[in-house]
């Protein structure tokens, strides 16, 4: 198991019946899939979900003697009844969570989301939790709906907690269809966005301005989004989502491919579909869309994030973690630009030898400052670098209050 680097922790009472359905909807947008038939699979000891602990703690003693484990980036699930909130046993711990978390809601790398059962549940908590207080359960939808509603939310929080730069990665999700037969599907997901408390959809109906240049906003905004390619027949045979899918290529987005083609025939494309993860429609619904696209980018920040831990500070080098072997049009395009040494580094389990060693072979040729590595070898090389790492501050717990000591005997004379 590897050292975490993101700490998700569920904290519940005893005694709640609706804990079970949530706790289990939240491990599993957390947890290391399985290999799967429409998904690529990343290899057991390069999986970055490895290094996500997840806990559920009903039991208020264990979570507080478990604080002193948990790391500087985590995000503590509340899920708050009037039983929690009047019960004494979690008042010390509830208060020790609320000194561990900043001041200010959405600064820091540590955040908490408190799920209430009503509105005024609210007032037993201390007050650095109220201010992350969630709405009531009531707007996450349906009963049924709400567990797997409040497992995307936090995967939205968490990616605003990690990645090198972790105030710069609030990407909006980019629905990219065909209007010929995509339509209804991006609409339903767009419907479904709605319901997710904070998440946000760019969508042409909604967001193109009028009097701009529909095609220049079209293709910026997929260049800065988590973007999803709803891949129906009529999708490769527009010139639009054809741009749209190459500017989100060039410029290193995650892309997620929604599988809605008519049979299971699998047919030539000269967009690299079957390079990124895949939802397929018959065997999925719009929630699990959602749910894979937020954790394709939270797997490329844990990527992200596991470099910045390692290498905090490495002179004059500039490096930037892709999903994928990056186009020889970004590759060109970005080389010609700079001016110091960049290198951009990719998962092991993503690389093709052959591609790769040609990719990195080019950019050699011409004494590029941009070159191509693995995460894994340029952790191991690049160490010489970088100046020695300081080791991060433990985790800040309250101080106990001073024992008063008896006044100092006074001396006989």
């Amino acid at each position: 198991m590897n050292q975490p680097l993101f700490h998700v922790v569920v904290l519940h009472h005893a005694a709640d019946p609706n804990a079970a359905p949530r706790v289990k909807a939240l491990q599993q947008a957390f947890e290391a899939s399985r290999p799967s038939a429409d998904a690529p699979a990343f290899a057991a000891e390069a999986d970055p979900w490895s290094y996500v602990s997840f806990a559920a703690f009903s039991d208020p003693v264990a979570f507080e003697a478990s604080l002193s484990a948990i790391g500087k980036r985590a995000l503590f699930v509340l899920l708050v009844t009037e039983k929690m909130a009047d019960d004494p046993a979690w008042k010390d711990p509830l208060a020790i969570l609320a000194s561990v978390l900043p001041k200010k809601a959405g600064v820091g790398t540590r955040d908490a989301l408190c799920f209430t059962s009503s509105e005024g549940v609210q007032d037993g908590l201390p007050d650095r939790l109220k201010a992350r207080q969630l709405t009531e359960a009531s707007v996450l939808g349906e009963r049924r709906l709400r567990p797997h509603t409040l497992a995307l939310l936090a995967l939205h929080r968490s990616r605003l907690l990690l990645g090198a730069a972790p105030d710069k990665n609030t990407l909006t999700l980019f629905l990219s269809h065909a209007k010929e037969d995509g339509l209804f599907l991006a609409d339903a997901l767009r419907a479904l966005t709605a319901k997710v408390p904070e998440l946000e959809v760019w969508y042409d109906v909604d967001d193109l301005r009028s009097g701009k240049d529909w095609l220049e906003e079209l293709q910026a905004a997929a260049a800065h989004s988590v973007f999803i390619a709803i891949r129906t027949e009529a999708y490769e045979q527009r010139a639009a989502c054809r741009e749209e899918f190459e500017a989100a290529l060039t410029n290193g987005m995650p892309i997620l491919v929604v599988d809605a083609l008519v049979g299971s025939a699998i047919t030539p494309s000269a967009l690299p579909f079957a390079a990124m993860p895949t939802v397929r429609i018959p065997d999925g619904n719009t929630h699990r869309v959602l749910l894979a696209a937020l954790r394709e980018h939270l797997r490329l920040l844990l990527l992200e994030t596991l470099v910045a831990e390692k290498l905090p500070s490495l002179p004059k080098t500039t490096w930037r973690v892709w999903p994928r072997l990056p186009g020889l049009s970004a590759l060109q395009q970005r080389s010609l630009a700079l001016k110091e040494r960049e290198v951009w580094l990719l998962p092991q389990t993503c690389l093709n030898p052959k591609e790769f060693n040609a990719a990195r072979d080019s950019l050699a040729a011409v004494q590029s400052l941009l070159s191509l590595e693995s995460v894994d070898s340029f952790l191991f090389l690049a160490p010489s670098l970088a100046p020695p790492a300081t080791p991060p501050a433990p985790l800040p717990l309250p101080i106990a209050p001073a024992v008063p000591q008896p006044p100092a005997p006074t001396p006989i004379v």
